[in-house]
């Protein structure tokens, strides 16, 4: 396919090299930096630059897009991108609100096309191995996730100066939080855990969260396992991930973002499994990717996405509000949305008929047969709105990019 590049993320060049390197896929077009273009070059991957992204998302030889924006102009380059009608793959994290997740996925039903985050955690093969030894039960019940982590220094930031057609947001972006391992260790989590019912956090700083912040989490998992995490600028050399259950655990230990050296030590009753790794992540996502692209089942879809947004805002919250955050999950398609209006019309119809009887017997009216001509058409349309709801089957909800057969996918708010 012929890719279309936008951004200098180094996620985002790594990845377009690797798509390449695969000899199924060309670059023809990307709006990025002179010193990304040289790099591109370097690499033996020649492109025709593009100095508006107008021109680039336009451009009817480019099928895929690559989102790598500064995290501050992200979520509007994305909006753009999914509504050009072309498959879009956007690095993580997309923003740090979940909100532009919604609306790409459902620009993504009505398009049909590919929409995938860069999000390549539960590819790594360490973690792929604790899992299987979670699911097949060696290890037990699970009883504890543990994470350790250290909080980056520095993280990367665009060099390009932001466009003007930015959209304006309701607050302002640290781009340190670009690349922040406290946006992507959901993912991880949930793929061992299953998802985050609520989560518990202490910050160093107060009720305000900043990406250089100790911070301390806990929270419980949908599969009944507690997790604790701990982010220090003063933690480990490696990060490591811990698995208890009742028979055994499992230590994986790595480096910032997953990449590169790993090491896995599980024990369960006599037995003890070693395993070392040097990874790549790139060759791994591209194959995810190309299976999306030929429209079989991919390991990663934007539900991933949407869930580590959901639970970073909700640990925000938590900071700020110092308290326990529950995620409730609610399926956002075009089914369910026709039938939450359906129903909050319905019961906003029915309010108003208890409203005027209230009024009318507050204003000494006696109730007289007349009041029915009045009462009753709302109650019919309150019954009709609520039927109109009830005939939308689930399965007419058109499937999101997120959906495959291996999983219910469900687009959700964190609250």
């Amino acid at each position: 396919m012929q890719i279309g590049l936008s951004g200098d993320h180094p996620d985002a060049l790594a990845f377009a090299v690797a798509l390449v390197k695969t000899g199924r896929h060309r670059l023809v077009r990307s709006c990025c930096s002179p010193g990304s273009l040289q790099w591109l070059n370097q690499q033996g991957i020649p492109t025709v630059d593009v100095t508006d992204r107008d021109a680039l998302f336009s451009d009817p030889e480019v099928e895929v897009l690559i989102v790598g924006d500064a995290l501050a102009e992200r979520a509007d380059v994305l909006r753009r991108a999914v509504r050009s009608e072309k498959h879009v793959l956007c690095v993580h994290p997309v923003d740090l609100l979940p909100d532009v997740t919604y609306e790409a996925a459902f620009v993504q039903e009505e398009t049909g096309k590919v929409l995938l985050p860069l999000l390549w955690d539960r590819l790594h093969p360490g973690l792929r191995r604790i899992a299987e030894l979670v699911r097949t039960g060696r290890l037990g019940r699970m009883t504890l996730l543990e994470v350790e982590f250290s909080v980056p220094d520095e993280s990367w930031s665009d060099p390009v100066a932001s466009s003007a057609r930015v959209w304006k947001r309701r607050e302002p972006v640290d781009l340190r939080w670009d690349r922040h391992p406290a946006l992507r260790v959901w993912d991880s989590i949930r793929f061992l855990a299953g998802e985050v019912l609520e989560v518990s956090a202490v910050g160093a700083a107060g009720e305000q969260l900043t990406p250089l912040d100790t911070l301390t989490l806990t929270g419980r998992c949908q599969s009944g396992c507690l997790f604790r995490l701990l982010m220090t600028r003063q933690g480990p050399v490696q990060n490591r991930l811990i698995i208890r259950g009742e028979t055994g655990e499992a230590t994986l230990t790595f480096e910032a973002q997953g990449i590169g050296y790993a090491r896995a030590v599980c024990r369960w009753e006599d037995e003890t499994d070693q395993a070392t790794w040097l990874w790549q992540p790139w060759p791994d996502l591209a194959g995810e990717v190309e299976k999306a692209l030929a429209g079989m089942p991919a390991a990663i879809t934007w539900l991933d996405e949407t869930r580590c947004l959901e639970v970073f805002d909700a640990v925000r919250q938590s900071v700020r509000r110092r308290r326990v955050i529950a995620l409730e999950y609610e399926e956002v398609s075009e089914g369910s949305n026709f039938k939450t209006v359906m129903t909050t019309l319905g019961c906003l119809t029915l309010l108003l008929v208890v409203v005027l009887f209230v009024a009318l017997l507050a204003l000494g009216l006696p109730l007289a047969p007349w009041t029915m001509y009045l009462l009753l058409p709302l109650l019919l349309i309150f019954l009709a709105l609520q039927i109109l709801g009830w005939m939308i089957p689930a399965s007419a909800a058109k499937k999101s990019i997120s959906e495959n057969p291996s999983c219910r996918q469900e687009q959700t708010r964190g609250r």
